[in-house]
């Protein structure tokens, strides 16, 4: 039997919440006409530190051109900014008074960090706190009613932190403000139904934890929504006849995008399971198609009314043995929602999967009502180089010295299909031809799902890290600018160790550095902590314009071979 091929980033009972459930709670006063706005953070990795907490306990949006500043939060919402690499995570979100407004003022009253190796460290300027950090839009922007905003914040750590000693640190911020991102992935978030809109397929959902947040959820005719790991809805109509407000649901998965969020999967829990029932998930390590029996070597047990007997085989990685039933199982094997009934068929050994069904005490098997395909693994090291082609749209990397689900490894091959896996770097997403870009000793962090054509995991979802150098604008050759085409292209000096280490190289040499149109420019004042994006069309005159006291941030990748730096992202720093 023929199965579509796949990669499903799903998580049955153990998913990875890195959306932070978070909300705005200022007032618009009655009789104001309101928009909506969404206030979102992330961030990319810092191999020096191990966690870097920072604690917002308020949120304004400044108004401009006759508009009052409005509160978007200010509950304290403390966030590990190591952790939202891949994702992103709502500071605030709901209704702002319609009008201009031209950036944020955010209030930092906690930091706390850990190193590489979970020591913690210590904040030299705790007495600074609570600081404030204002933060210009490259332009003012316009909040109206219909027309949600979202703000995504792009908080650099590494750029803020600053080692003094070697358990101390000072800070920073530095953060940019992007009114116009594109859409953000997010992973898993548990909400209750608000009110439900059946003829635009949309219902408004409200976060079950403090301090609380509502968003639009919208719905496709390839949705699944599965209903006490029993039964399972596909797309719009469906899903509309089977909601009702006050329903609790997990969303797993999806992409957030102009104020609505479009789920991958939806996930509904059982108020009172049947005697015995079982959420439980493992590997398939063999399968009898003649007395329909999978045999399932455990490594969790989410949901265990056997008195906690299921716990235990999990806990000590015993296998058990799952009697399905070919018409009445129903397997979950895609994210668009494909349901299969020959379930013996459609599983394969080494997949990992989790069952939703009713513990046999006497015969110590499990009926299962519902299987689901299970995501497999969270990959970290460094490339072996760029990766190879195997054919068509599949791509083999190599991962040295790293980490699989907390177990190292010295080497590790890992499989990515273009058609369906995403690759990230310094917050742009890739595309094939970036792939001879991937240089030895590139930082690469990747999820992964299972690819049923393929019977193995593949890369679902990966980081890239980028290089990312800081150099004195004294360093530049003014007369090396030259902007006359794309990229615009200059050459700078780099002789600082910190630099010369972050590339590779052992001594003083001469970079070129070239700047695409699509390249994310950035200026920043680190006094003031004010900033704002810049046009591209604006840097070779911002460059040969400014004092050699400023200094020049570059993230992107370099090549070695020419001493070239291609940036993703350049950012000029005035003292």
């Amino acid at each position: 039997m023929h199965i579509s091929r796949t990669i499903v980033p799903f998580f049955l009972g153990i998913g990875l919440a890195f959306f932070a459930a978070c909300s705005g709670n200022g007032t618009v006063s009655t009789g104001t006409t309101n928009g909506s706005a969404s206030l979102l953070i992330k961030d990319a990795t810092y191999d020096n530190l191990g966690e870097f907490k920072v604690t917002f306990s308020k949120g304004v949006i400044k108004g401009t051109g006759g508009t009052d500043d409005f509160t978007l939060f200010s509950t304290d919402q403390t966030l590990d900014l190591l952790q939202l690499s891949i994702n992103s995570s709502f500071l605030s979100s709901g209704d702002v008074p319609e009008g201009t407004y031209s950036g944020l003022e955010l209030t930092v009253s906690a930091i706390a960090a850990k190193d590489s190796s979970n020591n913690a460290l210590t904040f030299d300027d705790a007495s600074s706190l609570p600081m404030t950090v204002p933060l210009e839009f490259a332009s003012p922007v316009t909040v109206a009613a219909g027309s949600p905003i979202d703000v995504l914040l792009d908080f650099d750590v590494k750029r803020s932190y600053t080692e003094t000693g070697s358990t101390t640190f000072t800070m920073n911020p530095v953060v940019k403000p992007d009114p116009d991102p594109p859409a953000l992935p997010v992973d898993q978030i548990e909400v209750t139904v608000q009110s439900i809109d059946t003829t635009a397929g949309t219902f408004v959902a409200k976060t079950t934890a403090t301090p609380y947040r509502s968003f639009t959820v919208k719905l496709s005719s390839s949705t699944p929504y599965v209903v006490d790991y029993t039964y399972i809805y596909i797309g719009t109509s469906q899903i509309m006849g089977a909601l009702s407000v006050g329903t609790k649901l997990s969303i797993q998965g999806g992409d957030y995008d102009s104020g609505k969020l479009t789920p991958e999967f939806l996930l509904k829990g059982a108020d009172n399971y049947p005697t015995n029932f079982v959420i439980t998930g493992g590997t398939v390590t063999a399968i009898n198609t003649t007395t329909n029996e999978i045999s399932l070597k455990l490594n969790y047990a989410d949901q265990d009314q056997t008195g906690g007997e299921i716990t235990t085989k999990a806990n000590n990685g015993e296998t058990i043995v799952v009697a399905y039933s070919d018409t009445q199982t129903q397997l979950v094997l895609t994210k668009y929602g494909n349901t299969k009934t020959n379930t013996g068929d459609q599983v394969v050994t080494g997949m990992p999967i989790g069952f939703g069904g009713i513990w046999n005490t006497s015969t110590q098997k499990l009926t299962p009502l519902l299987g689901v395909m299970d995501n497999i693994s969270s990959i970290q090291g460094t490339l072996q180089g760029a990766p190879t082609n195997v054919s068509g749209t599949i791509w083999k990397f190599t991962i040295l010295n790293g980490n699989k689900n907390g177990t190292n490894f010295t080497s590790l091959d890992v499989y990515f299909d273009a058609t369906y896996g995403k690759l990230f770097r310094a917050g742009k997403l890739l595309s094939t031809s970036d792939f001879s870009t991937f240089k030895a000793n590139d930082r690469f962090k990747a999820q992964t799902g299972w690819s049923l054509d393929n019977n193995r995991e593949e890369i679902a979802k990966g980081l890239v890290g980028a290089k990312n150098v800081y150099i004195s604008l004294a360093n530049l050759d003014t007369s090396s600018i030259d902007a006359s085409g794309n990229p615009i292209t200059f050459s700078m000096t780099v002789s600082q160790s910190q630099n010369l280490t972050e590339l590779g190289k052992s001594s003083s040499f001469t970079m070129t550095v070239k700047v695409p149109t699509n390249a994310e420019a950035f200026e920043y004042n680190e006094t003031t902590r004010k900033g704002s994006n810049m046009a591209i069309s604006g840097l070779a005159t911002k460059l040969a314009s400014l004092s050699t006291t400023a200094n020049l941030y570059i993230s992107g990748y370099f090549d070695s071979s020419t001493n070239t730096f291609h940036a993703t992202e350049i950012s000029i720093n005035t003292p």
